[in-house]
């Protein structure tokens, strides 16, 4: 205790004694140090950030920045205040919790409207608010839809009417903000449309108008309407799809197949198929052989004597040329036999309905890299059986194209290579900011060390001179020594210390020499 007393006694003498070049010197290199550490530790202890939510509205922005500030969260609001950010590690934990808080960050107000009842609420209010809360609803359903960013619903609900002919059906109108590079196809854009229309009572979808924020038409009537039939351009953009969805499942399939047999990035396959979109309905009626439906036998005979009537009722009997026609004695013989069949030819009615989307033919294309080796011939008919086999094959209507071409893939290189060197200078500049940082806490440090050992050193020099000086003054002859003038004392003294602290003189000398 009463050394470290001695030291700081020791310490503050030498600041006191201390020039003010020195002294400011020394104020400087203490604050760079502080303010150096301060940001070494900020640097390293603040965590990363990762995007909560993005393409906010400054209202939905203003309740989220006021909930993360309830929970002491540390946030950071990007460029134009759309997006928030926040700690990287609790984002999913924050998202959570926010979403539990009933659509704090969707669009419009739901039927939370309704948790706080309100007395003397008119007809006439509670419409205007059943109609906002379902708005409210039907925005933050669309807004889940992928590809679309915001979402804004407009309900014209007409007052009931007693008389039919005064009602009047109800539309809709409908805005959406839409992602970069986003683009809703016809059947979302319909989705939509039946997702309002199934929500809000006799609601059609013809009456349903669907925008986004460039003003574009969604819902397009076409040739003959969006609803029910589709218009011409509809059904040939349909079937351009079908086309390419169809085309594209082919590639895929030969080029994962021949991939694997002939490695990664060594085949590219093509398929162009000829689809037939007509559809037709065929009956045919066809009959077999004939068949006996039914059969009827009749037999007569009369054997005996005696006159037989000269005829009986009908021509067979009254006609001359039959002997039993006529009358005559004796014994006499009758038969008569009739036999009649009913045929029927059998009928078979075929009905057949032919689907649209036959595949007419198929055209295969699959170009091998020559850089990786020449195929043999057997490998070129191997390659063309594996490939017929994949796409169905039928001979006399589909085609296959087997090439050997060496591929150009000077742009795949130069992107390749401008992604890795963007990457290294990426790391680059970390570890040179890395660097830099800790190069100049270390020279800081080892510049405050230089001089903290500068003062020790001079005041340990200071220290030893005085104790010399008097040790010096105490063993002269008070006599003798009292008897001289003041400068020969003066010279006398500094030689005696210099004999006898030669190093602790030489520091002295060489601070006075710095300060000066």
């Amino acid at each position: 205790m009463v050394e470290d007393r001695k030291t700081l006694a020791v310490a503050a003498e030498g600041w006191r004694n201390m020039s003010g070049t020195r002294k400011l010197s020394f104020v400087v290199l203490a604050v760079t140090l502080l303010v150096a550490f301060i940001l070494f530790v900020r640097h390293f202890s603040t965590p990363s950030m990762a995007v909560l939510f993005r393409g906010l509205t400054p209202d939905n922005a203003a309740k989220i920045l006021s909930r993360l500030e309830e929970m002491a969260v540390p946030y950071r609001i990007g460029a134009g205040g759309g997006s928030i950010m926040v700690p990287g590690n609790r984002v999913d934990e924050l998202r959570i919790r926010l979403n539990s808080d009933g659509g704090l960050y969707g669009s419009g107000i739901g039927f939370e409207l309704f948790d706080q009842t309100k007395l003397g609420v008119t007809e006439s209010e509670r419409r205007l608010n059943y109609q906002r809360a379902l708005q409210g609803e039907l925005q933050r359903t669309i807004s889940q839809i992928e590809g679309v960013a915001q979402a804004r619903v407009h309900l014209v609900l007409p007052e009931p009417s007693v008389f039919l002919r005064d009602t009047t059906p109800p539309t809709a109108s409908i805005v959406l903000k839409l992602n970069p590079l986003s683009q809703l196809r016809k059947d979302q854009v319909m989705g939509i449309v039946y997702l309002v229309a199934g929500s809000v009572e006799n609601l059609k979808p013809e009456n349903i108008t669907v925008i986004d924020t460039e003003g574009r038409l969604l819902t397009d009537m076409g040739d003959t309407g969006f609803f029910g039939s589709e218009g011409l351009a509809a059904a040939t953009l349909r079937q351009l799809e079908i086309k390419k969805s169809f085309e594209r499942e082919m590639e895929y399939r030969l080029q994962s197949m021949l991939e694997r047999v002939l490695g990664a990035g060594t085949v590219v396959a093509m398929v162009t198929a000829d689809l037939d979109f007509d559809s037709k309905e065929v009956t045919e009626l066809t009959y077999g052989d004939p068949v006996v439906r039914s059969r009827q036998r009749s037999e007569e005979r009369f054997e005996g004597s005696g006159t037989m009537a000269a005829g009986g009722a009908g021509t067979d009997s009254n006609i001359p040329a039959y002997p039993y026609a006529l009358g005559s004695g004796g014994d006499s013989t009758y038969s008569r036999l009739d036999e009649v069949e009913n045929f029927e030819l059998g009928e078979t009615l075929t009905r057949t309905v032919k689907a649209p989307g036959e595949v007419k033919s198929i055209s295969a294309s699959v170009i091998y890299d020559n850089r990786r080796g020449t195929l043999t011939p057997r490998q070129k008919e191997e390659i063309e059986s594996l490939v017929a086999t994949a796409i169905g094959l039928n001979e006399g209507r589909d085609k296959i194209s087997i090439a050997a071409i060496n591929f150009d893939t000077t742009r795949l290189e130069e992107s390749v290579a401008a992604m890795e060197e963007a990457a290294r200078l990426e790391r680059r500049n970390t570890y040179i900011r890395y660097g830099v940082t800790a190069f100049a806490v270390l020279l800081a440090f080892l510049l405050a060390l230089s001089m903290l050992r500068s003062l020790f050193g001079y005041l340990g020099s200071r220290t030893a001179l005085q104790e010399v000086a008097a040790t010096a003054s105490l063993e002269e002859k008070p006599s003798e020594f009292d008897s001289l003038p003041d400068e020969v004392k003066k010279q006398r003294k500094v030689r005696e210390i210099v004999s006898q602290q030669p190093e602790a003189a030489f520091n002295m000398l060489k601070l006075w020499m710095a300060e000066e």
